[in-house]
């Protein structure tokens, strides 16, 4: 098959060889396979949508970024992997996104060293770097109108170093997708809901301090249905009227029956309400007489 060469790529240093790109196609699909170390190849299917000239101007482009991720020291095996996937498959504004955070990561490496106490975020940080900036108080120091210091900070950077980094520390901000947090959340091993929702808050804030005042993307990729549900509230025990009142006859310490019967915050009935001579307190879910006996 012809290969039409995509001009859209924007700083590519040269055009992919045959070498550097092959494609095939399966019961599933057009897919990809391109270098991404030396002897190192990896197939990404395509989206399956795209007509045959399409096809073949994206595996071009694949094959493009692929040769300049593989000439940049700053990135890693498995960051190429995550970019060309995204390279592969996403349209518009989100393939714009990926070209533009290569651009970024080869001319000045998302891996690079953020010196303290500069005076913004540099757009190449990954997200671990980012990360580390937020709980090291750095990001309340140059943004202090818009950016708190963190108080459970020490939890925070557990979860971050446990169960985010590992799996999209390597990610550039510019290229962080709703599709990287998902892998984080399923990494995630059995934990209660809170504890899943803390982490999703983490990534999420994250992404819309990138957003303002950091000024790193343009929209965050993570929407408010991201967020995990918490599920029904734990079930509250309370005393019946009748329970009260054997729980007073029935103890004879004073401690008890000051604790009992001293004054509470609880509203006090209207005077449309009176209390009832059967000894029913107003307010409680039922009219059961209290048993005196």
């Amino acid at each position: 098959m012809s290969a039409a060469a995509n001009r859209g790529t924007r700083g590519a240093p040269c055009p992919a060889s045959p070498r550097d790109r092959s494609s095939a196609t399966t019961l599933g699909g057009l897919y990809v396979r391109v270098l991404v170390g030396d002897n190192d190849r990896e197939s990404f299917p395509l989206d399956p949508k795209l007509t045959e000239e399409q096809a073949e101007q994206r595996k071009e482009l694949v094959a493009d970024l692929a040769v300049r991720l593989r000439a940049s020291p700053n990135v890693t095996r498995d960051a190429i992997v995550a970019l060309l996937e995204r390279a592969a498959v996403h349209e518009g504004r989100a393939l714009r996104d990926v070209i533009a955070a290569v651009d970024v990561i080869c001319k000045g490496g998302a891996r690079a060293k953020v010196v303290p106490g500069g005076a913004s975020v540099p757009k190449q940080v990954s997200i671990q770097q980012f990360g580390q900036l937020w709980t090291s108080g750095e990001l309340a120091r140059m943004y202090p109108d818009h950016v708190k210091p963190k108080r459970s900070v020490e939890q925070d950077v557990y979860r971050f170093d446990r169960h985010i980094y590992p799996i999209a520390g390597h990610v550039p901000v510019a290229a962080f997708t709703l599709d990287d947090a998902e892998r984080v959340m399923r990494a995630l091993p059995a934990m209660s809901p809170a504890s899943r929702r803390h982490i999703a808050q983490l990534l999420r804030r994250l992404m819309a301090m990138a957003v303002f005042p950091c000024r790193l993307v343009a929209a965050n990729p993570l929407p408010r249905g991201f967020l995990p549900k918490l599920g029904p509230a734990k079930a509250k025990a309370c005393l019946y009227p009748d329970e009260d009142a054997r729980l007073l006859a029935s103890t004879r310490d004073p401690a008890v029956l000051a604790s009992r019967c001293a004054p509470t915050t609880r509203a006090q009935p209207s005077s449309q309400s009176p209390w009832r001579t059967a000894g029913a307190r107003p307010g409680w879910p039922t009219e059961r007489a209290i048993d005196r006996a």
